[in-house]
């Protein structure tokens, strides 16, 4: 005596059940391209560059402003220098016996005196950048170690989101291969309708009808729509009244 179930196992797949294996890969290969687009290491990674912009961008002022400085310390430091010369040069003339004028001599102690002056007050000046610049030195020093563990930890990232994309990759692949398996015997024509269905509904083309209710919208059909429904062929293409979606009886 037959086992009515496994005759029932054994029986061919209709259309409408062969275009809703394709659905069911679809929407497993539409899941899985939405994980990958939205990949959770993807995003660590993004925040992680911005984060390293930033620090980028704080080390850049720092650097210019600590350029700055030393661009100044530098000027200041060739003033001082030629000043150092010039007041050399004036306590030579006046000890060498060359200038025995009384007035001559006064102006070169006065000139003397004002160079000197002058070089007290770069050299103060320079004492003052400085002590700006020593810190700043240790800032840029100290940022430049938080960008080589930034640089490190967006390596590890990397790596993470490198890993998770090529399982998800993975996935796609058998996900595909499934979907190419399940087209196989599809009718060319009831495959452009189901594939056209897809992109107007939302990529849900073909839903089963449990009871009343469409799978795909979740409404109840009237008793009349699924008597109609019922009458229908097995093979025939028929719609949600509601969403129109093909309907898997």
């Amino acid at each position: 005596m037959s086992d009515p179930d496994a005759a029932e196992e054994q029986a061919p797949l209709t259309s409408l059940e062969r275009l809703l294996a394709i659905q069911e890969q679809d929407t497993a290969i539409d899941q899985l391209v939405h994980r990958r687009d939205h990949l959770p290491e993807r995003a660590a990674l993004a925040a992680h560059e911005e984060q390293v912009a930033g620090v980028e961008a704080e080390r850049s002022n720092r650097e210019q402003r600590r350029e700055e400085l030393a661009g100044t310390i530098a000027r200041l430091q060739g003033d001082v220098g030629a000043l150092e010369a010039r007041i050399a040069e004036v306590t030579r003339t006046m000890h060498s016996g060359a200038v025995t004028v009384p007035r001559e001599l006064q102006a070169l102690q006065h000139e003397q005196e004002s160079l000197r002056r002058r070089q007290d007050h770069l050299e103060t000046e320079e004492l003052e950048i400085m002590e700006e610049l020593d810190p700043l030195t240790e800032e840029v020093a100290g940022l430049d170690g938080r960008l080589a563990e930034l640089a490190t930890d967006g390596e590890r990232r990397g790596e993470a989101l490198l890993e998770a994309e090529v399982d998800l990759e993975e996935q796609l692949t058998t996900a595909t291969g499934r979907r190419a398996v399940a087209a196989e015997d599809v009718d060319a024509e009831q495959l452009a309708t189901y594939e056209g269905l897809r992109t107007e509904l939302g990529g849900i083309a073909v839903a089963r009808l449990v009871g009343s209710v469409c799978g795909g919208c979740h409404l109840n059909l009237s008793a009349v729509e699924v008597d109609r429904i019922k009458k229908q062929p097995p093979d025939a293409l028929v719609r949600c009244d509601e969403c129109g979606r093909l309907l898997v009886r």
